[in-house]
């Protein structure tokens, strides 16, 4: 009997020692997490302070000048594009009223108001620096012929991928697609140098034949819109 008291006694002091230890390692986890949390919440408020003041101290400032009711980003982009071209002659193909089927604004009206010349599509060879075409890409470039302006802005449909090789045999070795928002309020959002089209998504693409002049529109985009990055797809489990 002494025996089995005995046992009894040390199996109970085990039991006693095995739920202390849980316990204690559950306390543990949990400060651990506490922890974890606080250093989280730590590096969150260095990262926002960082970005405050990298905002503060970049090389740019961006006003909020445009009305989002209006906001279109191609035409944005083409004002900002004014400064980098030596010379100013652009075209119009196939955009003749507001609210056509992509929605576009008056190009050639907006595009005088820029100060950019314009001109008939047959008026010349003279250096073009950018063209406007509604509707069909094909057609736009069989109207410019042997013209090859410094910048195509484009219909959405432009940025298929078989178009997109068509403008890289030609010259135009980049391109922009900008969306338009469907909603007042909304952030625009742009990628780069990728043959496809978003779901959902209205607006315009703009070719480039020179890459210092896509450089220089890549920094707007990247100052003013939201950019979209493309990466690898989940595996399935």
């Amino acid at each position: 009997m002494a025996l089995f008291d005995g046992v009894k006694k040390i199996l109970k002091m085990c039991g006693h020692a095995f739920t202390l230890t849980v316990h204690d390692r559950l306390d543990l986890l949990e400060t651990m997490e506490q922890r974890h949390a606080e250093t989280d919440n730590v590096l969150l408020r260095a990262s926002i302070r960082l970005a405050e003041q990298v905002r503060r101290n970049g090389r740019y400032e961006v006003l909020a000048s445009e009305d989002p009711k209006n906001f279109h980003p191609a035409l944005a982009l083409a004002r900002y594009l004014y400064s980098i071209f030596p010379w100013h002659g652009a075209r119009v193909i196939g955009c003749h009223s507001l609210g056509g089927s992509s929605g576009d604004a008056v190009w050639s009206k907006e595009l005088s108001a820029m100060g950019y010349a314009l001109e008939r599509v047959d008026a010349g060879s003279e250096a073009l620096a950018i063209v406007r075409v509604c509707g069909s890409l094909e057609t736009g470039l069989r109207e410019l012929g042997n013209l090859r302006p410094a910048v195509v802005v484009a219909d959405l449909e432009a940025a298929a991928e078989d178009r997109v090789k068509t403008m890289r045999t030609l010259g135009y070795g980049w391109h922009i697609v900008l969306e338009q928002p469907s909603q007042a309020g909304e952030a625009a959002r742009f990628y780069a140098n990728y043959p496809v089209i978003l779901p959902g998504w209205r607006g315009d693409v703009m070719f480039f034949r020179d890459h210092a002049t896509f450089l220089y529109a890549l920094q707007w985009c990247e100052a003013v819109l939201r950019q979209v990055y493309f990466g690898p797809t989940e595996e399935p489990d």
